[in-house]
């Protein structure tokens, strides 16, 4: 009874705990996908990245910032206030966001 109770316990930590470590991860390789398309100006390419680093991280906040930059860069500012909102709302003490916001 106890190799079971063990092997149970080992299967939840893989099934709960694995994924929490590794998603950051994974948002990390698509975060360095972005600024490898950013430096190369192509920016749907960076964008789209972003996206799927914030999926699997979304507490990222170089991600948001830089998907804020991208829309103030494409002239949609609407959006990129509304990113850097988001970003202000996980991190409200982040200077580089009140000040890109305008605030």
């Amino acid at each position: 009874m106890r190799r079971f109770a063990a092997g149970v316990i080992i299967l939840a930590i893989v099934i709960f705990l694995v994924p929490a470590l590794v998603k950051p991860l994974i948002g990390d390789y698509f975060l360095q996908r972005a600024q490898l398309a950013h430096s190369q100006e192509k920016t749907a390419a960076a964008l789209a990245q972003l996206k799927r680093a914030l999926y699997f991280d979304p507490y990222n906040l170089e991600a948001l910032f830089l998907i804020g930059g991208l829309y103030q860069k494409m002239g949609v500012y609407d959006q990129a206030a509304r990113v850097y909102k988001r970003a202000l709302s996980l991190y409200p003490y982040s200077a580089i966001v009140w000040n890109n916001l305008g605030i």
